[in-house]
């Protein structure tokens, strides 16, 4: 869920503090997917997109 943050407000400081600290996603699965695409636009350019 997305959080919008305004460094006007008050409670700025501590709000991004937490939000830098929070707990992300991590899957493997995703960061391997993701290489292959990268390694295929590399490979291919324009046409590993097509």
């Amino acid at each position: 869920m997305p959080q919008f943050l305004s460094t006007t407000d008050p409670d700025f400081e501590a709000r991004f503090t937490a939000l830098l600290g929070a707990k992300r996603e991590d899957s493997p699965d995703v960061d391997h997917i993701v290489a292959e695409i990268i390694a295929d636009v590399r490979a291919r350019g324009d046409a590993a997109v097509d």
